[in-house]
């Protein structure tokens, strides 16, 4: 679990390296509009219909998962500097899709093997760490490129493309040590011989079945909003807060240390508390922090707003993830991480990433206005209407069908 859990950090850390200066490394850098920043992401949003269902299904069919991560890594590298060497929406664009459309299918990928070893596990030779304690390290690895490029604005030169440039400098460098650190995974077994169906159509069955529709819905419309604040952020805190690009990565990243004190803890929040509990406070939080960021425009809310980071995340990226695992069949656990990256997250980005820009483009508040409405709505559907079938229920019940 060692070498996974470096994995989720480097790997992350690519994420971390380009995130929270991305919109400004488009608009400020490569002097792009705000629409055609939400045109980008959208474009982007295709990625995650096509690549995740397509690589965790060759996993879980017949290639290895780790040989998928690092091709997927080393592509990523090279269109990462493609984006820093290139100049025009279209050809910066073409490289920002086909980096996402390869790198969009690690994380899913990475959350199959945690949960491939979990299913594998021999409870006689000791307890395994709960995912919380291995996906944390992603977390971590988020972090520190913002911490890093805050170290290294203090000796570059004054300029508007100092720290943009050199954080594509830093994502290529993590790229290319996840890939060849991915190699150094347990490999994947063989699909069994008498899997007949095809995974990710029995995946699908799953996720929009009984027990998955019910979170998998109002999520959507959290995916959705979750543009507003992914894209459009870093430009808040630069154009409307006033912030510089060295300290936009370290203002964002206050959240994400939070974030790692809720990521670690989850398990054990998750039995305190419940599953439907802890996702209905995070996406509750999630609209507060928009409504906020609506209300108050000034150089402190953007600060305080990011004591809400944590438990958000936890509820849309975390809790969902633990949850479809609990759904997922031996034959389809890769899988089911893909589908649920192309049905549930993908497919909302993309209209959420368009609109987004759009309404950025008019007016930075309002884009956060609208979407804490919208999320406030997607709380109270998950409230109402999500009744998630806890594991020990579901294994009775596939005992008594086989």
């Amino acid at each position: 679990m060692g070498l996974l859990k470096i994995q989720f950090f480097v790997s992350y850390a690519v994420m971390g390296s380009m995130m929270p200066l991305l919109s400004v490394f488009f608009g400020h850098e490569k002097g792009f509009s705000k629409s055609n920043i939400g045109a980008i992401m959208a474009a982007s949003g295709f990625s995650m219909i096509i690549s995740p269902v397509l690589m965790t299904l060759l996993a879980d069919m017949r290639i290895e998962s780790r040989r998928i991560v690092a091709t997927a890594l080393a592509v990523s590298t090279v269109f990462i500097l493609g984006m820093h060497f290139s100049s025009g929406v279209w050809l910066v664009g073409a490289c920002y899709v086909i980096y996402h459309l390869s790198y969009v299918s690690v994380p899913p990928l990475q959350d199959g093997m945690y949960f491939r070893m979990e299913a594998e596990h021999d409870p006689a030779s000791g307890p395994l760490a709960p995912y919380g304690s291995v996906r944390v390290w992603g977390t971590a690895g988020f972090i520190v490129p913002s911490a890093i490029l805050w170290g290294v604005a203090a000796f570059l030169p004054a300029g508007k493309e100092a720290i943009t440039g050199v954080m594509m400098y830093c994502a290529a460098a993590f790229a290319v040590v996840s890939a060849f650190h991915s190699l150094r995974l347990p490999p994947n077994p063989p699909r069994a011989q008498n899997a007949s169906r095809l995974p990710s159509v029995a995946a699908a069955k799953v996720i929009f079945g009984p027990e998955g529709r019910w979170m998998c819905l109002p999520l959507i419309i959290t995916y959705l909003c979750a543009p507003a604040y992914h894209a459009f952020f870093p430009l808040y805190l630069k154009e409307v807060a006033g912030y510089s690009e060295s300290v936009i990565g370290l203002i964002i990243c206050i959240g994400v240390v939070l974030e790692i004190f809720v990521i670690f803890n989850l398990e054990r929040l998750r039995k305190r508390f419940g599953l439907k509990r802890l996702m209905v406070f995070g996406v509750v939080c999630m609209a507060l922090r928009f409504a906020c960021l609506a209300a108050f425009q000034n150089a402190w809310t953007p600060i305080l707003v990011q004591l809400f980071h944590g438990p958000e995340i936890a509820a849309l990226f975390v809790l969902p993830i633990m949850y479809i695992n609990r759904l997922a069949g031996a034959e389809f656990r890769n899988s089911i991480q893909g589908v649920y990256a192309m049905l549930v997250l993908g497919s909302p980005r993309i209209v959420g990433s368009y609109l987004g820009g759009r309404l950025a483009e008019f007016s930075l508040p309002l884009l956060f206005a609208i979407a804490a409405v919208l999320v406030t709505i997607a709380a109270a559907v998950l409230a109402l209407k999500f009744d998630p079938i806890r594991a020990e229920d579901l294994a009775d019940r596939k005992e008594r069908e086989d």
